[in-house]
Protein backbone atom coordinates (compact mmCIF):
# COMPACT_ATOMS: atom_id res chain seq x y z
CA UNK A 1 0.00 0.00 0.00
CA UNK A 2 1.36 3.23 -0.92
CA UNK A 3 2.09 5.67 2.27
CA UNK A 4 0.05 8.54 2.48
CA UNK A 5 2.35 11.65 4.30
CA UNK A 6 0.48 14.36 6.55
CA UNK A 7 1.54 17.79 5.18
CA UNK A 8 1.80 21.12 7.55
CA UNK A 9 2.37 23.83 5.58
CA UNK A 10 3.55 26.98 6.83
CA UNK A 11 2.06 29.90 4.71
CA UNK A 12 -1.07 30.00 3.29
CA UNK A 13 -0.14 33.20 0.63
CA UNK A 14 1.02 33.05 -2.69
CA UNK A 15 3.53 30.36 -2.66
CA UNK A 16 1.00 28.19 -0.34
CA UNK A 17 -1.31 28.37 -3.05
CA UNK A 18 1.11 27.26 -5.56
CA UNK A 19 2.33 24.02 -3.29
CA UNK A 20 -1.06 23.30 -2.11
CA UNK A 21 -2.04 22.79 -5.92
CA UNK A 22 1.22 20.44 -6.23
CA UNK A 23 0.39 18.57 -3.69
CA UNK A 24 -3.48 17.82 -5.25
CA UNK A 25 -2.03 17.48 -8.82
CA UNK A 26 1.65 15.26 -7.88
CA UNK A 27 -0.21 11.86 -7.72
CA UNK A 28 -1.88 12.34 -11.39
CA UNK A 29 1.80 13.50 -12.54
CA UNK A 30 3.90 10.77 -10.81
CA UNK A 31 2.49 7.18 -11.14
CA UNK A 32 2.38 5.19 -9.02
CA UNK A 33 3.25 7.60 -6.48
CA UNK A 34 6.28 7.20 -4.20
CA UNK A 35 3.77 8.06 -1.72
CA UNK A 36 0.34 10.59 -1.38
CA UNK A 37 0.46 13.69 0.31
CA UNK A 38 -1.96 14.35 2.24
CA UNK A 39 -2.82 18.49 2.89
CA UNK A 40 -3.48 17.78 6.68
CA UNK A 41 -2.85 21.05 8.43
CA UNK A 42 -2.58 24.58 7.03
CA UNK A 43 -0.69 27.48 9.04
CA UNK A 44 -0.96 30.94 8.61
CA UNK A 45 -0.43 34.44 11.05
CA UNK A 46 -3.73 35.06 12.29
CA UNK A 47 -7.05 31.98 13.07
CA UNK A 48 -9.02 34.11 9.95
CA UNK A 49 -6.15 33.68 7.80
CA UNK A 50 -5.58 30.15 8.28
CA UNK A 51 -9.32 29.38 7.36
CA UNK A 52 -9.59 30.72 4.79
CA UNK A 53 -6.37 28.91 3.60
CA UNK A 54 -7.98 25.65 4.96
CA UNK A 55 -10.95 26.24 2.58
CA UNK A 56 -9.11 27.68 -0.66
CA UNK A 57 -6.70 25.06 -0.61
CA UNK A 58 -8.36 21.99 0.47
CA UNK A 59 -6.64 20.87 4.17
CA UNK A 60 -8.27 19.47 6.90
CA UNK A 61 -7.93 21.43 9.58
CA UNK A 62 -6.12 25.21 10.13
CA UNK A 63 -4.14 27.06 12.96
CA UNK A 64 -2.25 30.28 13.47
CA UNK A 65 0.55 27.96 15.59
CA UNK A 66 3.26 26.99 13.58
CA UNK A 67 5.17 25.60 16.56
CA UNK A 68 2.31 23.29 18.15
CA UNK A 69 1.63 22.27 14.78
CA UNK A 70 5.32 20.59 14.05
CA UNK A 71 5.12 18.79 17.41
CA UNK A 72 2.14 17.07 16.54
CA UNK A 73 3.11 13.76 15.81
CA UNK A 74 0.75 13.01 13.03
CA UNK A 75 2.51 15.93 10.76
CA UNK A 76 5.21 13.85 8.57
CA UNK A 77 5.82 16.72 6.42
CA UNK A 78 6.83 20.17 7.19
CA UNK A 79 6.73 22.85 4.35
CA UNK A 80 7.60 25.92 4.56
CA UNK A 81 5.99 28.96 2.45
CA UNK A 82 6.64 32.24 4.28
CA UNK A 83 8.63 35.07 4.17
CA UNK A 84 12.54 34.51 4.86
CA UNK A 85 13.07 35.70 7.68
CA UNK A 86 10.96 32.50 9.72
CA UNK A 87 12.52 30.09 7.31
CA UNK A 88 15.34 29.23 9.92
CA UNK A 89 13.71 29.00 12.92
CA UNK A 90 11.03 26.90 11.55
CA UNK A 91 13.44 24.57 9.83
CA UNK A 92 15.20 23.85 12.56
CA UNK A 93 12.54 23.22 14.67
CA UNK A 94 10.91 21.01 12.62
CA UNK A 95 13.82 19.07 12.09
CA UNK A 96 14.20 18.62 15.80
CA UNK A 97 10.99 17.03 16.29
CA UNK A 98 12.13 14.86 13.06
CA UNK A 99 9.55 15.63 10.45
CA UNK A 100 10.43 15.99 6.95
CA UNK A 101 11.08 19.48 5.10
CA UNK A 102 10.61 21.29 2.13
CA UNK A 103 11.77 25.41 2.36
CA UNK A 104 10.66 28.03 -0.25
CA UNK A 105 13.73 29.70 -1.85
CA UNK A 106 15.56 31.30 -0.78
CA UNK A 107 16.67 28.70 1.70
CA UNK A 108 18.03 31.21 4.31
CA UNK A 109 18.60 35.25 4.51
CA UNK A 110 22.70 35.13 5.67
CA UNK A 111 25.37 31.81 5.45
CA UNK A 112 24.65 31.63 9.52
CA UNK A 113 21.06 30.96 9.19
CA UNK A 114 21.94 28.53 6.50
CA UNK A 115 24.74 26.34 8.01
CA UNK A 116 22.11 25.94 11.12
CA UNK A 117 19.62 24.92 9.17
CA UNK A 118 21.64 22.19 7.50
CA UNK A 119 23.08 20.96 10.98
CA UNK A 120 19.97 20.61 12.33
CA UNK A 121 18.49 18.20 9.30
CA UNK A 122 21.95 16.52 9.42
CA UNK A 123 21.54 15.99 12.97
CA UNK A 124 18.23 14.67 13.16
CA UNK A 125 18.65 13.19 9.71
CA UNK A 126 15.23 13.92 8.20
CA UNK A 127 14.67 14.54 4.62
CA UNK A 128 15.04 17.91 3.69
CA UNK A 129 15.04 19.77 0.35
CA UNK A 130 14.44 23.84 -1.24
CA UNK A 131 12.08 24.90 -3.42
CA UNK A 132 14.42 25.37 -6.74
CA UNK A 133 11.21 24.74 -8.97
CA UNK A 134 12.95 25.87 -12.22
CA UNK A 135 15.44 23.01 -11.78
CA UNK A 136 13.04 21.06 -13.85
CA UNK A 137 11.79 23.14 -16.02
CA UNK A 138 12.96 21.26 -19.41
CA UNK A 139 14.78 24.48 -20.75
CA UNK A 140 16.74 24.75 -17.98
CA UNK A 141 16.86 20.97 -17.89
CA UNK A 142 18.50 20.62 -21.84
CA UNK A 143 20.49 23.81 -20.97
CA UNK A 144 21.85 22.37 -18.00
CA UNK A 145 22.84 19.06 -20.46
CA UNK A 146 24.84 21.32 -23.15
CA UNK A 147 26.32 22.23 -21.09
CA UNK A 148 27.65 19.23 -19.60
CA UNK A 149 28.89 18.17 -22.70
CA UNK A 150 30.37 21.05 -23.57
CA UNK A 151 28.51 21.50 -26.29
CA UNK A 152 28.58 25.78 -26.09
CA UNK A 153 32.10 25.45 -24.88
CA UNK A 154 33.13 26.97 -21.18
CA UNK A 155 30.75 29.72 -19.73
CA UNK A 156 32.03 32.57 -18.75
CA UNK A 157 29.17 35.12 -18.74
CA UNK A 158 25.33 34.61 -17.81
CA UNK A 159 22.76 37.53 -18.87
CA UNK A 160 19.47 36.78 -17.34
CA UNK A 161 15.47 38.78 -16.95
CA UNK A 162 12.86 38.72 -14.63
CA UNK A 163 9.76 39.37 -16.39
CA UNK A 164 7.18 39.81 -13.91
CA UNK A 165 5.49 43.05 -13.47
CA UNK A 166 3.50 42.67 -10.32
CA UNK A 167 5.66 44.81 -7.92
CA UNK A 168 5.20 47.69 -10.38
CA UNK A 169 1.90 48.76 -9.62
CA UNK A 170 2.48 52.22 -7.81
CA UNK A 171 -0.91 51.62 -5.73
CA UNK A 172 -0.05 48.20 -4.43
CA UNK A 173 1.46 47.52 -0.73
CA UNK A 174 5.32 46.78 -0.32
CA UNK A 175 6.07 43.50 -0.55
CA UNK A 176 8.41 42.05 2.13
CA UNK A 177 10.27 41.02 -0.62
CA UNK A 178 11.86 44.49 -1.25
CA UNK A 179 12.55 44.65 2.51
CA UNK A 180 16.17 43.66 3.33
CA UNK A 181 15.76 43.17 6.97
CA UNK A 182 13.14 40.29 6.09
CA UNK A 183 14.47 38.86 2.89
CA UNK A 184 18.00 39.02 3.36
CA UNK A 185 19.32 38.63 0.14
CA UNK A 186 17.45 41.45 -1.46
CA UNK A 187 15.73 41.17 -5.00
CA UNK A 188 18.51 38.37 -6.13
CA UNK A 189 17.27 35.92 -3.95
CA UNK A 190 13.84 35.38 -5.11
CA UNK A 191 15.16 36.01 -8.68
CA UNK A 192 14.10 32.16 -8.67
CA UNK A 193 14.46 31.47 -12.84
CA UNK A 194 18.23 33.17 -12.54
CA UNK A 195 19.39 31.34 -9.27
CA UNK A 196 18.44 27.71 -10.39
CA UNK A 197 20.34 28.35 -13.74
CA UNK A 198 23.03 30.02 -11.74
CA UNK A 199 23.23 27.18 -9.50
CA UNK A 200 23.47 24.62 -12.48
CA UNK A 201 26.06 26.69 -14.33
CA UNK A 202 28.14 26.87 -11.74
Amino acid sequence: MTQVMNVAMIGGGFMGKAHAMAYAAMPMFFWPAPAIPHRKVVVDVTDSAAETARQRFGFDESSSDWRAVIARPDIDVVDICTPNNVHAEIAIAAAQAGKHIICEKPLARTVEEARAMTQAVADAGVIHMVAFNYRRTPAVALARKYIDEGRIGRILNFRGTYLQDWSADENGPLSWRFQKKIAGSGTWGILAPMWSIWRIIW
